[in-house]
């Protein structure tokens, strides 16, 4: 029984964190118009972004956002497409770059041929130690090859960085990260090297 003075509305389903298509409603990622509501606990209070709050509800993003999300669609597929024209040299430079605006730090490396570039790195907050393999070409089989070295190796992950296969590699070992041209585009965004990568193949 509700103690005088307070309301109870029932709900179909019960309380729900999740938007209708299932994705978290999570507080950080909302718009902060709507989440200082939070302040008025064990109240009933207006909803100022009511439109705002059922188009997240439903899964429905605003027309700007539509818009933006297909620029960037295609401004990472350009990415893709801009990597490809890199030299190999220039690639592993690039892959050097993300690594390092990400927080790893070179230690050191080995090879100097397309065959063969083999980046050292350290992450100097946890002292986690990596290997990274460079390749602009490359299959499943020569990936394989590479985990072979790599179960020789003392280091605690490797990355496989590419922008060029015949299918996509595949890999269950969690301590190995396969970066392919999706990844790595969506990587080169993120760390600002965009304008660096249009420079340099420009």
């Amino acid at each position: 029984m509700a103690q005088r003075g307070s309301r109870f509305r029932s709900t179909r389903h019960g309380w729900q964190n999740k938007s209708v298509g299932g994705k978290p409603l999570r507080i950080p990622e909302l718009n902060g118009a709507l989440t200082r509501t939070a302040a008025f606990r064990m109240t009933i209070c207006a909803v100022e972004q009511f439109d705002y709050l059922i188009r997240k509800i439903n899964d429905e993003d605003l027309p700007q956002i539509a818009a933006a999300q297909t620029a960037k669609a295609s401004l990472l597929e350009s990415t893709v497409d801009l990597m490809k024209l890199l030299t190999w040299q220039d690639f592993e430079l690039l892959v050097e770059l993300v690594f390092s605006q990400s927080g790893w730090r070179r230690i050191s490396a080995s090879g100097g041929t397309q065959k063969t570039i083999d980046i050292e790195l350290v992450l100097p907050t946890t002292g986690e130690t990596a290997f990274v393999q460079v390749k602009s070409q490359t299959n499943q089989a020569q990936f394989d090859n590479y985990i072979e070295r790599f179960d020789e190796r003392s280091d605690g992950r490797m990355f496989y960085v590419y922008h060029t296969a015949n299918r996509e590699l595949r890999e269950e070992d969690e301590r190995v990260s396969i970066v392919g041209p999706n990844r790595l585009a969506e990587l080169v965004l993120e760390t600002g090297l965009f304008n660096w990568l249009l420079k340099k193949v420009g």
